[in-house]
């Protein structure tokens, strides 16, 4: 019998289908009444039931826009099958606009949802307990903004969003995602409850009657049972009575042994016709419902055709072998850099376009695929298990349900074996490769690695502009000014530069290259595949370097011979990076330039000499840790942290100011780098040189891989993205010092300047004071202070009230009027602030050292990173998810560790906890097993020896002398202490210092070397960093190794 029973049946089964239910209501209502004042029958409704395949052939190519609704039960374990559909329905040329959501349950992670094509997933979810919740997928190119006023949210009566989505032409609809909970609330009846939904449901509608609305909604209310319900008339009523028609006119949800229509998409279109339907899916135990827009789709075009060059190893080697025959003499006779360049260059761009001709070739939607592991086996599955759950709608019969449902758990018992099969297959093809590796891995957890770099609109004064080109060109603009702009706006001072500069005795020189210099240099860089504005890249360099390493040299020898950077290496390609803040705002992008792969070569020769230059003649400020080798963020930390503890065990205060810099990389004033760098040793062409690759440098900018229209010259700001740019701003920023009396930190334009004292009134007048010191030094270098980004911060002992105080920004000179106008107050950050730290370096900071606020920061990354590896632990084998482990738990744990590990124990075992979670989960152990057997498994310390090691590495640094940061005043040896000449049996001890307070026995500058005091001699002794770091892991790794449980009776041993 149910095999006789098809769509087309069910479709004028009107048992299933509202508008007769409700023409039976109208009919026996209104005698009298034309038949055409039936709302239903006033519009053409156009709503059937359909398959997957029904639909797809319905609707391929619409060109409407289509809304789909449906409440997923539990959107994170339904998120692969949703996805799958989306897929497949885009594969059909079924482009879905808008899918709204409900009974969206709790979010671990909204990013590890987002669906390819759409902007993130946008939500309301329940706070106080779980089910419930709504949200909407927005495609990609569409721009919406959530309407919070229209989104009222009522846990577990009526929950709703609404947001307005803008279709073209200028045309902003708003949609309601909405639920309404069936009962069971905690305090109210199920009357009430009634009560409480119909009254917020009539105000909401009330208001979205004013605008162009869709409703999509599981309502809970059976528009089929209108003839026995006095709930389902009134509600129909409401809707009605607000110029709404409900589209949907066909059941939603079907059991065992009834059908209902209680999921609706409703709408106050002045339109003459509807399309919607009901798709028949296993997706949930609710259909979905669908809505086409009386609109024209605007879809952008996509490109039918993609330009490209062929870097295939046999095109190299023939590339490489013609280029083994060129007689390089009009060259290396030249002695001019660019002509000489000129000359090499149309050498070898001749062979260039001759070996990779630039092809054409006809762009592959299908080429990135997604749930590659569906092989025809599981489509053919797949199939059937959708078949099988058609065969029991139209049956409604009990055996028909067992079947499909035993087919379905087989189904899906094969695709999570399909799933891991696959995974470990492409992740041990792509072994050699980290990059492929890892987008593998990010493919079987659903984790987006990267931002989207598409910029879908910008702002141009006043106006939002969506086209690329123009965009483009607007960037190009706004890059290439704003230094200018923000200069403009700096207040004049008496000051200048070279009030702050010394002679500093040296003398630098630029020298020669010699080929194989070259051979070294380009090997040093990463090899990359992106290709620069000439479609050159590092990898194609480096394969045939041995054949150019010559003119090469000689061309690099003449430009510093004669003080030219040649032209051609000046001109870059510019993509604006999105920081933070609103998209549509140019300011909250920052110009990232990709060079000349060849440009590149040379920078790195001259950043070699010119850093060990610097370096060998001490000529950096030593509290500078940005942009070093061997220098990281724990070495300021580590020294601010000892200085604070320091006077805190001296009864004394701390202030700390951290300086914003506003776009300090775009505002580098060329002529006062200059002198700077004169200033430093650098003298005649050897100046002229950094003049000549600082000035006249041209830009194009590329968005959305549209290039600006012209370049843009500019003669401001060292370029980002560049090798020399970091060491410039550097020597820029080096005298910074100098114009004050705090104790400086930098970390690049990261500025932070700390003063101690035992009374916190003259402290706080002295710090403004040299506040407006540092000032003037800023003015006189055309730099600009962002005083709302600015804040200070008060180190205390928590038994200690601070008093009121106020910090301010003075731009006035010293000696000079003091305008008001000229003089911003700095906030202070306090445990009482929104935010009670403040992140310097990757670190929250608060006023007491306790590091609460940080320990809470990474304990949310740690669980979202546990959500990660517990979501793919059936897909991934335990060597890939300990990679995972590393990347997502591991290097959270390991960042600046020897800094937050000061904090209180409760913290620390916090994150213990966590860890001992993540390698049980790797190994698919119970979750109260013992953990120390599985750390030796894996071959990962523990956290509290992960602790120990890292504060044992940076001791043998600082012991061996081998860090480039100084701590000879922090970290004391005994043997320096001491002012007799007779040995000490603990010479090579580190001084403990006495500590007033029992908590300062946390920080570094006592339990460090206590620590370390606490090492074996023999372990001390080894030079060797990599020896070093080998024998403490495999030592403290050694307890584990023969785990005996030593309780007299353990549960979990007696279970094993």
């Amino acid at each position: 019998m149910a095999n006789n029973i098809t769509l087309g049946s069910m479709n004028n089964d009107l048992k299933y289908d509202l508008v007769s239910h409700f023409s039976n209501v109208f009919d026996n209502n209104n005698h009298d009444s034309d038949p055409i004042d039936n709302p239903f029958l006033s519009k053409n409704l156009n709503c059937n039931f359909y398959d997957e395949d029904s639909f797809t052939s319905s609707f391929a190519n619409c060109e409407m826009p289509i809304v789909l609704n449906v409440n997923i039960q539990y959107l994170q374990s339904k998120y692969e099958n949703l996805k799958y559909l989306i897929s497949r329905l885009g594969s059909k040329g079924i482009i879905i606009d808008i899918i709204s959501l409900q009974e969206i349950s709790n979010m671990n992670d909204p990013l590890s949802i987002s669906l390819p094509g759409f902007h993130p997933f946008i939500f309301n979810s329940r706070s106080q307990c779980k089910g419930g919740g709504i949200g909407f997928y927005v495609r990609s190119d569409l721009k919406y903004q959530i309407l919070d006023d229209l989104s009222p949210f009522h846990e577990r009566i009526l929950e709703s969003m609404s947001i307005e989505v803008e279709f073209k032409p200028n045309r902003k609809i708003t949609f309601t995602s909405l639920y309404r909970p069936p009962g069971n609330h905690p305090s109210l009846s199920a009357g009430d409850q009634l009560d409480s939904f119909m009254k917020s449901f009539s105000d909401l509608v009330c208001l979205l009657s004013s605008r162009d609305s869709y409703i999509c909604m599981d309502s809970n209310i059976n528009l089929l049972n209108l003839v026995n319900s006095n709930i389902s008339q009134n509600f129909i009523d409401l809707l009605f009575s607000n110029g709404f028609l409900n589209l949907i006119t066909k059941a939603t949800r079907f059991s065992k042994n009834s059908f209902s229509l209680i999921d609706q998409i409703c709408s106050n279109f002045n339109c003459s016709s509807f399309t919607s339907g009901v798709i028949i899916s296993d997706l949930s135990d609710h259909f979905i419902t669908f809505s086409c827009l009386s609109l024209k789709k605007d879809l952008p075009k996509a490109p039918k055709f993609k330009d490209y060059r062929d870097f295939s190893n046999d095109n190299i080697l023939r590339f490489k072998s013609d280029l083994s025959k060129i007689n390089w003499g009009s060259v290396l006779k030249e002695n001019n850099p660019n002509i000489a360049f000129s000359n090499f260059w149309d050498n070898w761009s001749m062979l260039f376009d001759l070996h990779f001709p630039l092809k054409r070739i006809r762009f592959n939607k299908n080429h990135h695929k997604i749930n590659d592991f569906m092989s025809k086996g599981l489509l053919v599955s797949r199939k059937n298990k959708l078949n099988l759950h058609l065969n029991f709608i139209r049956s409604q019969n009990n055996e028909d349900f067992l079947r499909y449902k035993s087919y379905r758990n087989l189904y899906n018992k094969l695709l999570r074996v399909a799933k891991k099969l696959y995974f470990e297959a492409k992740l041990e093809r792509n072994q050699g490769d980290p990059k492929k590796m890892w987008d593998t891995l990010n493919e079987a957890i659903n984790r987006k690695c990267s931002k989207n770099s598409f910029i879908n609109e910008i702002n141009v004064n006043g106006q939002p502009s969506s086209d690329s080109q123009k965009i483009a060109n607007e960037f190009n603009i706004f890059f290439s000014e704003i230094g200018e702009k923000i200069k403009a706006d700096i207040p004049p001072t008496s000051a200048k530069p070279e009030d702050y500069l010394s002679e500093s005795g040296f003398i630098f020189e630029l020298g020669t290259v010699a080929p194989n210099e070259v051979i070294d240099i380009i090997n040093s860089l990463q090899c990359k595949s992106s290709l620069d504005i000439d479609n050159l890249n590092s990898k194609l360099i480096k394969n045939v370097i041995s054949e150019i390493s010559s003119p090469l040299a000689h061309i690099f020898t003449l430009s510093f011979r004669h003080g030219i950077f040649p032209d051609r290496f000046k001109i870059s390609r510019t993509c604006p990076v999105f920081k933070s803040g609103d998209k549509d705002n140019m300011s909250n992008y920052r110009p990232i330039s990709c060079l000349p792969v060849l440009s590149k070569l040379i920078e790195k020769i001259v950043f070699q000499r010119l850093y060990s230059f610097i370096c060998h003649n001490n000529l950096l400020f030593k509290h500078q840790y940005g942009f070093q080798p061997k220098k990281s963020t724990v070495h300021p930390l580590l020294n601010i942290l000892n200085y604070v503890s320091d006077a805190l065990n001296n009864n004394e205060y701390v202030v700390s100011v951290f300086l914003d810099l506003r776009k300090a990389f775009d505002v580098i004033d060329h002529d006062i780098l200059i002198l700077k760098l004169s200033k430093l040793g650098l003298h005649n062409n050897n100046l002229k040189w950094f003049s000549s690759y600082l000035k006249n440098r041209k830009q194009f900018v590329m968005v959305n891989n549209v290039l600006s229209e012209f370049f843009k010259v500019f003669n401001i700001s060292v370029p980002q993205g560049s090798i020399l740019g970091p060491l410039l701003f550097l020597i820029f920023i080096n005298d910074i010092f100098k114009s004050n009396s705090l104790l400086n930190f930098l970390f690049a334009d990261d500025t932070s300047g700390l003063a101690k004292g035992p009374d916190i009134h003259l402290l706080a007048n002295f710090v403004n004071t040299e506040l407006q010191k540092l000032g003037m030094w800023l003015r006189a270098n055309k730099l600009c202070v962002n005083a709302d980004k600015t804040k200070v911060m008060i180190f205390h002992h928590k038994n200690k009230n601070i008093p009121p105080l106020n910090f301010f920004f003075n731009n006035n000179d010293i000696n000079g009027p003091q305008l008001l106008s000229f003089i911003s107050p700095i906030e202070r950050i306090s445990n009482s602030s929104t935010i009670p730290a403040f992140k310097m370096l990757g670190i929250f900071l608060d006023e007491n050292l306790s590091f609460n606020y940080h320990i809470k920061q990474v304990r949310n990354k740690v669980s979202k990173a546990l959500y990660f590896l517990v979501k793919a632990k059936n897909v991934l084998s335990s060597k890939a998810l300990k990679t995972l482990y590393f990347a997502l738990v591991h290097s959270h744990l390991l960042y600046c560790l020897p800094i937050y590990c000061s904090t209180n124990k409760k913290n620390l075992d916090s994150l213990y906890t966590l860890q001992k979670k993540c390698i049980r989960t790797i190994l698919n152990a119970k979750y109260n097993s013992h953990s120390a057997p599985l750390f030796n498994a894996l071959n990962i310390l523990p956290f509290p020896d992960l602790i120990t090691q890292q504060i044992l590495l940076i001791m043998h640094s600082i012991d061996k002398k081998y860090c480039r940061v100084n701590f000879e005043e922090s970290f004391i040896l005994n043997s320096n202490s001491v002012s007799h000449d007779y040995a000490l049996r603990n010479a090579n001890d580190y001084l403990l210092p006495h500590t007033r307070y029992e908590s300062l026995k946390n920080f570094p500058f006592y339990s460090f070397p206590k620590i370390w005091n606490e090492l074996e001699p023999g372990f001390r002794s080894v030079t060797c960093k990599s020896i070093f770091k080998y024998n403490i892991k495999s030592h403290l790794m050694s307890k584990y190794s023969n785990f005996s449980c030593d309780k007299l009776f353990c549960y979990i041993c007696s279970r094993s």
